[in-house]
């Protein structure tokens, strides 16, 4: 069987940097009818290339169900803002006789972790600069023409050389590849960095007139019937949208104030506190809100404000990706699930299909959800020697740990015996 990978090279071309594909032993792209066909790489780059770019993502994108991140809205707003910042992804595309068959983009970075393990390293639809990955992508996922059925070990051979491990980010475990993840591929090993729920709420049964507290456990609905009524005591209850892009603006201003302040009350920093991921926001309001993109909530009682969101809308899902809240010595208010649940109730009034809480296990998100898909965090490593040498300083290192712990617990249950001895 012909491997799929396998193309003859199309030439350099000004601005375009192309590879032939190296050839994976019993690994290949399937198309749904069982026909094997010859795969091409092309390695475009993110701005130089922009026209080809734009149409091969979008072609692929636009085939299928994906979420808001892999949108080319999404896409435009982050490659432009990480290359003023100095980083440049590349795009990886892979063709066949159809045209653009596969896509991904590929961050590179080369770095001494804990100052002496040298890796060099790949980033799936990402930078891999941490402070510039702070926008944090979801369902992440490699776009692929639907007659097409790619392997993981088919594009691990295929992509450009010249790494040791490619770290893929909040990957959608429904898509490819975080589907193909059950397992590492033979020759790499899978390290895990997180495995989280993606919550969501349905919200067929709300468009079709049912109830959507009736939904939710008893405890849940509880507590929202009564915070709202807690804030009807004060005034009318509001749910304004930005109608205009000077309106999302001002909005946004307003969601970043509530958001500082509700990280600050908790001693911790807020997402917002850095120049690039405001640069990048503010950028991406003012590209896509004309084009539906963007959806900027405000609830007030009597103009007073409660809360603020900052939600995404793609394909009949909206993504609830950021929020501010007024929290209030009275914890009966509960304005994050007075918020959240006006937000659910007023996008299936929209016509919308899902409500997604995204990545997180906290108990107000599983509150509110219907259902739950699965988010992965994770690193594929190819058999490299400083790998196996930063896994046995790991494990020294919380072997030590645990000892530690131990000979404090050890001494605590000593000096408790002795006190119990001595009062006795």
């Amino acid at each position: 069987m012909p491997c799929a990978w396998r193309g003859t090279c199309w030439g350099r071309k000004p601005g375009l940097r192309t590879r032939c594909v190296r050839c994976a032993e019993n690994s290949s792209i399937a198309h749904a009818e069982g026909a094997q066909q010859a795969m091409e790489l092309q390695v475009l780059d993110g701005l130089r290339d922009r026209p080809g770019v734009v149409r091969a993502w979008r072609t692929l994108v636009e085939q299928g169900d994906h979420a808001y991140f892999l949108s080319w809205g999404w896409m435009e707003a982050w490659l432009d803002t990480a290359a003023s910042y100095g980083a440049r992804p590349q795009l990886a595309l892979f063709s066949d006789a159809q045209g653009p068959a596969a896509a991904c983009f590929l961050g590179r970075r080369r770095r001494l972790r804990h100052g002496f393990i040298p890796a060099r390293s790949l980033h799936l639809n990402s930078s891999g600069v941490p402070a510039l990955d702070r926008i944090c992508i979801e369902f992440n996922a490699v776009p692929c023409r639907p007659d097409v059925a790619p392997t993981l070990p088919a594009l691990l051979q295929g992509l450009p050389g010249g790494w040791d491990e490619l770290v893929l980010p909040g990957l959608d475990r429904e898509a490819f590849p975080g589907a193909s993840l059950g397992q590492a591929p033979r020759g790499y090993r899978l390290e895990v960095r997180r495995d989280t729920s993606a919550h969501y709420v349905d919200l067929a049964p709300l468009r079709a007139g049912q109830d959507y507290l009736a939904l939710l456990s008893a405890n849940t609905r509880a507590q929202i019937r009564r915070a709202r009524r807690r804030y009807a005591e004060r005034g009318e209850w509001q749910v304004e949208e930005a109608a205009t892009l000077a309106e999302a603006e001002a909005l946004f201003e307003q969601l970043l104030g509530l958001h500082r302040a509700m990280w600050a009350q908790r001693g911790s920093p807020s997402n917002f506190d850095t120049d690039y991921v405001l640069a990048f926001h503010r950028r991406l309001i003012r590209q896509r809100f004309h084009a539906g993109d963007i959806q900027l909530l405000r609830f007030s009682v009597d103009g007073e404000p409660v809360g603020c969101l900052y939600n995404f809308r793609h394909q009949g899902r909206v993504y609830a990706y950021q929020s501010g809240f007024r929290f209030e010595s009275d914890n009966r208010l509960k304005p994050g699930l007075a918020c959240h649940s006006a937000a659910v109730e007023h996008n299936a009034r929209q016509g919308h299909r899902r409500y997604e809480l995204l990545a997180g296990d906290g108990q107000y998100k599983a509150s509110l959800a219907t259902g739950r898909g699965r988010l992965l965090w994770c690193t594929l490593q190819k058999p490299r020697p400083q790998f196996w040498v930063e896994r046995q300083a790991r494990a020294l290192r919380q072997a030590l740990h645990a000892a530690r712990m131990s000979r404090r617990g050890g001494g605590a249950v000593l000096a408790n015996a002795d006190k119990s001895g001595a009062e006795t």
